[in-house]
């Protein structure tokens, strides 16, 4: 495993030209995430905001990128239902959470929604770590570049 990675980053907010392609160390997973080699990763106007500091604020060098996709290549502690080598599509919706008695009717706690590549690093790179449960098993018939066009408009519609 290789210990350094290509990625798109910038440091600042503005145009194209604060995007790079930068040498930056490969992520490791944390208790419940997973690491993805990335197959494809789409661009979404989402992407533009972010990088143009629209509407948010977000920690610096970032790597942009909600929608992708890829292949498993390590987990972290507690993701052991998601085996090495599975095809994935990321879902990038972070923040909900549940709680017992929701399918009842009663009262919705919502923490923060965040996304994957706006409010944590993303997948413009040759690896990326996410939350194991964001995953989505893809069929060895779908191309990773049609399934990563699909993450972040799931969370639209």
């Amino acid at each position: 495993m290789p210990k350094m990675m290509r990625a798109a980053v910038f440091s600042e907010f503005g145009g194209p030209d604060v995007v790079g392609i930068r040498e930056v160390p490969v992520p490791e997973p944390g208790p419940g995430e997973v690491r993805i080699q990335v197959g494809a990763a789409a661009m979404n106007h989402l992407d533009l905001w972010v990088r143009r500091g629209l509407p948010i604020e977000t920690t610096m060098p970032h790597i942009g990128g909600s929608d992708l996709a890829g292949e498993v290549d390590a987990i972290g502690p507690g993701a052991e239902s998601v085996p090495i080598g599975t095809r994935v599509v990321v879902d990038p919706s972070l923040g909900y959470q549940w709680y017992e008695g929701q399918d009842r009717g009663d009262s919705f706690h919502e923490s923060p929604f965040r996304l994957i590549g706006e409010h944590t690093q993303g997948g413009f790179a040759e690896y990326a770590v996410v939350p194991a449960e964001n995953l989505l098993e893809v069929p060895d018939a779908v191309s990773f570049v049609d399934a990563a066009a699909a993450g972040l408009v799931f969370t639209t519609a």
